[in-house]
Formats: structure tokens, C-alpha cells, sequence
């Protein structure tokens, strides 16, 4: 089956953002701290006659070289799946029969022999071969502490008393701050909704019992490395409670922060949240614009948390583009929050402005006293737009913070600060921190936000209010108290560079295909999930007012005899190889097994398929369906693929 569904929509709402003056930095209502934002650099105009001036790197710097690809290296393939793992496979180093990782490289005349016919290796193997020539993998932190340190602002901080100077930037700086212990409540007014009330739960809870993260530490911090973060600020993070140190190093030491009541306890708790629901995060703070060179800094930058800077918007701007063109130049994996706009019914549209980036994982807030998304989350379900949000994570959680009075000096003015974490900003920085532990115990998907982005699409399901929803958990990210199998089967890939040295083959409607097989990691009753995800540049989809590419995805069911698919040594790239290694099977494209299901979306820079199926073996097909001839990498593509079970199976 072969559903045709031609692109006519754009991504639409090309525009300015709406005025803000009736909520502040944190989608709050009734405040004036905020002020509007003017978008730079775009001429709106001109996005709508496709004469946007470009940004950034010429048309030669195609997609893979970007990220350091020499020129005569057109493609590189690898997959990672959960089939064969075991504690040794993250650390030894050597060629291994049995290994979790695949690569292949595509040169521009021949393609890589994969030593004698195996491309599949260990993670340390699997590393020296991809750095050879794609992007360094540095694993360290600094060495020279003096130097770390010195970006530092917790060498100054107290850690028993509160009458300690250092607690708050604000002091001396136009407000006084006093601290007292919290109130012992556990609810709220609502800041979005002056007539609901918010309950909020303790972090730990949801931590270790929603998230299911009590006993990952248990056999995986011996195993991990550091892994960059890169944190958004308007101010500098500081202490908000006893024996809670706050260390970080400065983006550019020059740049100067805001001091301000709102600013300073969002970007604080954006800080905690990265780092209590992490182990092995190195963050770094900046204020404008991005990190500087992420993969020069010690540990490397993998991942961005874009909490600062919010403003509300109605479509594609200059913030959106500018964050797509840099995660397309640098693959950093950046979360950015949906917005608390969602009960705004003057324009249900709204979103925070990075929120359009279609390349970001956009992040809704979840409930966690019902496992319902919160009514303020801003959503975007449109016919000519991305879909946003992608997937929700949990807001609404309390830590063990001091409650604190910031007093205006000039005009007595209080604000109150209870240490209640909420917005969408507190789901998207607990979702950055879940993904930094991923990163930090199984590197393979470091630089591919693709394949993050489809891994997050098929997380195990809640019991939400929508069965569409999803959100992470650790136990999904590929954690295991016993350090063995993961909790979930899953199957990632990726494709990056010349779709003509990747694709399977052409059809006769002349569009490019990819074709695999996976061993079914479901069942009828316990669906497995398959999500694809892609990467454009920012200046394209300004330039032509949609996401230039368009692919869709398929899936069938066979019990054909693939037993060869258990056999590590099997190319994972191409899965249609007989137990002999050397002779290809013969598929019938036309006829690969039973329909499934399939996503066919026009406008998504990702496609979802749920698979109740109780077939032995998968059958994909992606197909590139469409390309614009304008875009300025066209023909290169950098698609993520990742499919999982839904069944928990702890222990086995």
C-alpha cells in the first residue's frame, strides 16, 4: 500500500509574535516585567515572496560537512539496538562479534569494506571509526580544575547559613532578598489561572516513582561519562537551599546577566532540575545567542536547554530559525519549552517563539497528580504548521528550596517565591537532564538530535488522559538496575549525507527509499511504537516557508524466516542478507508482507506509527516524498530512526 499525499500547505504564520504585557517572562499572568520582543534579520516580506536573504553558511557547506565531514565522504549510516547488550559493551575497547553498534561510511567512490564485510563493533571501536573522520567524541571533563573553577560562581556560595552573603545575585542590585523556611504548604494559586490551584509533588516522588529512576544509579555511574549542557540565562543560577552547591562555567565570562526576581528563580530552578535529575551533566551558562563552539569544549556541549528569552509568538521567526540553523550546523540536542499560553483564548495559537523550531524537541508539561497535560500548555495542531508539542514531560514538583522575599528598593515592591517549580520551562529542563543521563551511559546518540527526537516520540505510554501521549521515563532511556537488557527492546538508526549513497533503491515514481527489517519487539496487546524524525536548515524553511523535505513512513508484517536477524554479525544496514553473509535475499518491494500502518503527514518534520501486530519480523519503508528544489543542502538528508516495545519487563 502506497498512500500519496501531495504537499500544497506551507508551514504558515510566518510572522511577528503577538504583544506580551499581559504575562511575564514565565507565561504568567497579570505581570509587566516582560516586554515584548522584536524579531531581527527577517525580512517577512520576503519569506512570503521566497526572497529571504540567507544566514549563515553557504550552499558548498553542505549538511555533513558542517559537523566536520571531509569532502570525500558523501554518507555515513550507523544504528544502535538493545538486542545484544551487556555491561563490557559500553566500555571495552576492540572489535566484537556480538556488538551493539553499526556504522558505514559512503566515500565518492567506493564505499566503506567494513573490515572484510562487518560494520558492527563495540561502542569504543564503533567510536574510533566514526571519529576518524566525522565528529570527535571527547569524554573528559577539564583537567585543570583552577580553570573550571574560575567560571564557577559556587566557590562563593554558602552552604549552612542563610545569613551568608552570596545566596542572591540581587542583593545590592536594586532589591534586598530575605529567607525564611517554606510555608509547608503544598498547593498554590495557579500563576496562569488566578481561579485554579495547583498541587504540586515532592521532586523525589516523581523522580523515582513516575520517572522510575531509583535504582538507576545503581549500576551505571561507574559506567558513565560527562556530558555538556548548555543552559539559556537572563540571570545566574544560584543556591537555593542547604548542601545545594551551584556550579557551572560561564559561556563568555564577559557577558552580564539581568538581575531580577522572576529571572533568578526560573533560570535557579532550570539549573536544579538539570542537575538533580541528572548525575553526569557539565553545564554551561550563557545569556545571548548560542554556546561557543560545542565540540571544542571539555566535556562537549550535547545538549541545550533554551529556557530564556521567552516570548510569545504565532509562527516561524527569527528565533526559531536561528536555533534550527544551529542545531543543523552543530547537531546539539536542544529542549525547548512549549509556553504557558494555553489558556490565552484571545489566540490559542500561541507558542513560546524557539517552540517553532522544527528541529528541537519542543516539551508540554505534564500533571503528575493525574498524568494529564496542564490546561496552560501551549499546543499547536495545525494544517499548515509542525506539530508542537512533541512529547510532555512533568512540571508541578517541589524541592527542599528556602522560600524567599525579594524587596524592591526604590519602591518597596515584594515578590514572594515559594519553592514550587512549574511551566513548561521546569518540563523541558527535567526532560534535558533525563536525556543527559542517556547520553552520558550510551554515547552512540551524542550529535543526533534526529534520533533523540524519534527515541522521545516512542517512549513508553502513561496513563494519560490522550493513550497519544507519551513522556520518558529512565527506565525507557535505555537504564537497567541490573545493567544487562534495557526495560525496552529498541532499534535506533541513522542516515546523514547524500540521499543517493544511502537509499535502497528508486521507485518507479522516482521518489528514494529505505528499506529494513526489525525483529518485532511487540505484540498485539503491547504495541510496539516506530517514529522517524529529520533535520532541516532554518534558513530553508524561512526562505520557503515550510520544511523542505518530506518524508513517509510505513510499516508490514511478515513471519518469513528471518532468523539471521539474531546473528550480530548481520550488516544492519542492509538486513536482507542470507545466514551466509555474502548472498542477498530477494525482496519483493511491491509485495514486502502485510500492511501495517503508516504516516503520511504533509507538514511534521517527524512521522509516528503505532504497531499492534503479532508478526515475527518488521518491514519499513521510508520514502522521501517530496524535496523542495530550492532548499540549500538538497539531496543531503539527516533522518533518525527508532523503534520500541512498550512492554515493561523488568529483570528478565
Amino acid at each position: 500500500m502506497n498512500k500519496i499525499i501531495p504537499i500544497a500547505l506551507t508551514l504558515g504564520c510566518i510572522g511577528v509574535s503577538a504583544a506580551t504585557s499581559n504575562y511575564d517572562l514565565l507565561g504568567r499572568k497579570a505581570s509587566k516585567m516582560n516586554s515584548p520582543m522584536v524579531y531581527k534579520n527577517v525580512d517577512y516580506a520576503k519569506v512570503q515572496k521566497n526572497e529571504q536573504q540567507k544566514v549563515g553558511p553557504s550552499l558548498e557547506t553542505h549538511s555533513l560537512q558542517k559537523t566536520g565531514m571531509p569532502s570525500n565522504v558523501k554518507a555515513i549510516a550507523g544504528a544502535y539496538r538493545s538486542l545484544y547488550m551487556t555491561n563490557n559493551r559500553m566500555v571495552d575497547g576492540g572489535f566484537n562479534t556480538n556488538a551493539n553498534h553499526f556504522l558505514r561510511r559512503y566515500y565518492v567512490d567506493k564505499t566503506d569494506n567494513c573490515l572484510g564485510g562487518y560494520c558492527n563493533y563495540n561502542w569504543a571501536y564503533y567510536r574510533s571509526r566514526l571519529g576518524a573522520i566525522f565528529i570527535r567524541t571527547e569524554e573528559s571533563r577539564e583537567d585543570n580544575l583552577t580553570e573550571y573553577a574560575g567560571y564557577m560562581f559556587s566557590n562563593s556560595e554558602p552552604m549552612t547559613s542563610q545569613s551568608t552573603p552570596g545566596w542572591t545575585n540581587a542583593n545590592g542590585h536594586g532589591y534586598t532578598v530575605s529567607f525564611n523556611s517554606a510555608n509547608g504548604s503544598t498547593s498554590q494559586t495557579s500563576p496562569y489561572n488566578s481561579n485554579q490551584t495547583i498541587s504540586y509533588k515532592q521532586y523525589s516522588y516523581v523522580k523515582n516513582t513516575l520517572s522510575k529512576a531509583s535504582k538507576v544509579p545503581n549500576w551505571y555511574d561507574d559506567k558513565a561519562t560527562d556530558v555538556g549542557v548548555y543552559m539559556g540565562a537572563d540571570a545566574l543560577p544560584v543556591q537555593l537551599g542547604y548542601y545545594r552547591p551551584v556550579g557551572y562555567i560561564r559561556n563568555n565570562r564577559s557577558e552580564s546577566f539581568n538581575v531580577a526576581p522572576g529571572y533568578e528563580m526560573r533560570d535557579s530552578r532550570t539549573y536544579a532540575l538539570v542537575k538533580e535529575s541528572s548525575n553526569h551533566s557539565v553545564i554551561y551558562v550563557g545569556k545571548n545567542g548560542n554556546p561557543d563552539n560545542p565540540a571544542g569544549r571539555t566535556p562537549q556541549v550535547y545538549i541545550g536547554v533554551r529556557n530564556n528569552g521567552i516570548s510569545k509568538s504565532t509562527g516561524y521567526s527569527s528565533h526559531a530559525r536561528d536555533l534550527d540553523n544551529f542545531i543543523y550546523q552543530n547537531r546539539t540536542i536542544e529542549f525547548v519549552p512549549a509556553g504557558n499560553y494555553g489558556l490565552d483564548k484571545t489566540n490559542p495559537g500561541y507558542l513560546n517563539s524557539k517552540a517553532y523550531a522544527a528541529n528541537a524537541i519542543t516539551v508540554g508539561a505534564i500533571e503528575p497528580f493525574n498524568n494529564t497535560v496542564t490546561n496552560y500548555t501551549s499546543t499547536r495542531v495545525c494544517a499548515d504548521c509542525s506539530q508542537k508539542p512533541e512529547i510532555y514531560n512533568y512540571t508541578h514538583v517541589m524541592m527542599d528550596d528556602l522560600a524567599r522575599t525579594y524587596t524592591q528598593t526604590n519602591n518597596n515592591k515584594q515578590y514572594y517565591y515559594q519553592p514550587f517549580y512549574d511551566g513548561t520551562e521546569m518540563a523541558a529542563a527535567y526532560t534535558a537532564g533525563m536525556v543527559s543521563n542517556l547520553l552520558s551511559v550510551n554515547p552512540f546518540y551524542r550529535w543526533h538530535p534526529e534520533v533523540v527526537k524519534a527515541l522521545l516520540l516512542t517512549s513508553n505510554p502513561l496513563a494519560f488522559t490522550s493513550s497519544t501521549k507519551k513522556a520518558p521515563t529512565y527506565k525507557y532511556l535505555v537504564f537497567d538496575d541490573i545493567g544487562a537488557k534495557p526495560d525496552y527492546n529498541y532499534d535506533s538508526r541513522f542516515w546523514n549525507g547524500s540521499i543517493s549513497k544511502l537509499r535502497t533503491r528508486v521507485n518507479n515514481r522516482g521518489k528514494s527509499e529505505i528499506w529494513m527489517v526489525i525483529e518485532n519487539p511487540g505484540s498485539a496487546s503491547n504495541p510496539a511504537t516506530a517514529a522517524i524524525a529529520w533535520l532541516s536548515s532554518g534558513n530553508d524553511i524561512a526562505n520557503i516557508g515550510k520544511i523542505p523535505q518530506n518524508f513517509d513512513l510505513e510499516v508490514y508484517g511478515t513471519n518469513d524466516d528471518y532468523y539471521y536477524l539474531d546473528d550480530a554479525n548481520v550488516d544492519l544496514s542492509v538486513p536482507y542478507m542470507s545466514s551466509s553473509l555474502n548472498e542477498p535475499l530477494s525482496l519483493n518491494f511491491n509485495n514486502p508482507g502485510v500492511f501495517i500502518g503508516g504516516s503520511y503527514s504533509t507538514t511534521n518534520a517527524f512521522e509516528k506509527v503505532s504497531i499492534a501486530s503479532d508478526y515475527e519480523y518488521l518491514v519499513f519503508k521510508i520514502t522521501l516524498e517530496s524535496e523542495d528544489s530550492r532548499s540549500e543542502n538538497k539531496g543531503e538528508i539527516v533522518l533518525g530512526f527508532n523503534l520500541t516495545s512498550s512492554e515493561y519487563r523488568p529483570n528478565r
